[in-house]
């Protein structure tokens, strides 16, 4: 949940993007910054 909700954070975008995008998606940040949200919601 913390990752989630501070997806900013290079560490936390790393850990996001190995678990949750695939490797050849064209646009990575737009991907994290639109499923963040989500993820967190749900964890909570």
């Amino acid at each position: 949940m913390i990752v989630a909700g501070d997806p900013a954070r290079p560490e936390h975008r790393a850990i996001l993007k190995r678990w949750f995008v695939p490797a050849t998606h064209a646009d990575i940040d737009a991907a994290i910054a639109a499923f963040a949200p989500t993820l967190k919601r749900g964890l909570l």
